[in-house]
C-alpha cells in the first residue's frame, strides 16, 4: 500500500537549496536520508522569518512526532531544490507541514514530506496546547 498525500493550495514559505556532494549516496543522487535535512533546513529558515525557532515558538517548543516522505524523482549533484512549506492539519496540540521540494531547473517534483509538530515543553517534558498566538498569526496569514 503506497502513502498517499495531498499538495495543499497555499504554501506558506519558499526556499531554495542545493544537492552537495555530502547528500549523495551510493547511486550518485541524493541519498533518502537527506529528505529529511533538507525539510529541517527549510523548516528552520521559514520560522525565521516569522522570527520563531523550534526551541521558542510563539511560546512553547516545537517537537516531531513523526514523518512521511514520498519519493518522486532523482536530485542529483549540484540541483537547485525549490522547497514549499504549508503548514496543514491543525489540531488542539500540533500541527502538520507538508514540505514540496521541486527541481527548480526541470520543475519536476522530487518529493512530497510531512512532518507532524508537537508542542512541548522540554522543562516539564510535557505536551502543550496550541498557543492562541499561533492561531492569530495563523488567522492572518489567511487574510493574505
Amino acid at each position: 500500500m503506497r502513502v498517499k498525500l495531498k499538495i495543499p493550495n497555499f504554501f506558506h514559505f519558499e526556499t531554495l537549496m542545493k544537492v552537495r556532494v555530502t547528500d549523495l549516496n551510493y547511486g550518485q543522487h541524493m541519498g533518502n536520508d537527506v529528505f529529511l535535512t533538507f525539510a529541517h533546513e527549510s523548516r528552520v529558515r521559514y520560522f525565521k522569518t516569522i522570527e520563531m525557532t523550534e526551541r521558542n515558538f510563539f511560546g512553547c517548543s516545537l517537537i516531531m512526532a513523526d514523518s512521511i516522505i514520498k519519493y518522486k524523482s532523482q536530485a542529483f549533484l549540484g540541483d537547485e531544490i525549490c522547497i514549499k512549506i504549508s503548514i496543514v492539519n491543525c489540531t488542539s496540540h500540533g500541527f502538520q507541514l507538508f514540505y514540496l521540494l521541486k527541481n527548480n531547473q526541470t520543475k519536476i517534483d522530487v518529493a512530497c514530506i510531512q512532518t507532524s509538530m508537537v508542542f512541548y515543553n522540554y522543562e516539564k517534558e510535557k505536551i502543550m496546547p496550541f498557543p492562541k498566538k499561533f492561531k492569530n498569526y495563523l488567522e492572518n496569514q489567511k487574510l493574505k
